[in-house]
């Protein structure tokens, strides 16, 4: 839950450190994420493990499992705290979304990126090999992403009808 003054909370399972509190204890009410309060938070995420927070400056965060590198960060150990996720140079992220085991974000450029488990072909590269950096999808050149969802192990992109 992000709330009006900027805290970010969580709650349920955290066998990975999904909640972001700093410890692998599950919690049956809301505690606060760490380090994550004035931030400038403006969208949430949560795959099956692990947890993201995309900031007004175009930040990423996660925390959680990392087992096929889907905190981002450019390994695969898990985190109990916010980390950042390794953006590439000049990307600016305006949207997230996650499942599973893989996240996606768009960037203000209109491209789609997308990182961790990619065995079934949801990173979009052509290929089933896991990232632990976002990579950009690819086959999506020409008009610009204005909606993405992710779903457990495939996604969805909607392009506007604009070209670039």
């Amino acid at each position: 839950a992000l709330l009006a003054d900027d805290s970010l909370l969580a709650w349920g399972a955290n066998g990975s450190g999904q909640l972001g509190d700093g410890t692998t204890t599950a919690r049956k009410t809301p505690v606060n994420v760490g380090n994550m309060r004035d931030k400038g938070v403006t969208a949430i995420a949560a795959g099956e493990f692990h947890s993201l927070a995309l900031s007004r400056d175009g930040a990423l965060r996660s925390w959680g499992g990392n087992a096929f590198g889907q905190l981002g960060n450019g390994g695969t150990a898990q985190s109990a705290v916010p980390t950042a996720v390794s953006v590439p140079a000049g990307i600016a992220f305006t949207a997230i979304d996650s499942k599973g085991a893989h996240s996606l974000a768009l960037a203000a450029d209109g491209s789609l990126w997308a990182w961790g488990e990619g065995g079934a072909g949801q990173l979009g590269t052509g290929g089933t090999a896991n990232s632990s950096i976002p990579v950009k999808v690819q086959g999506l050149d020409g008009a610009p992403i204005v909606g993405f969802s992710a779903g457990y192990d495939h996604n969805l992109a909607l392009r506007s009808e604009e070209t670039i």
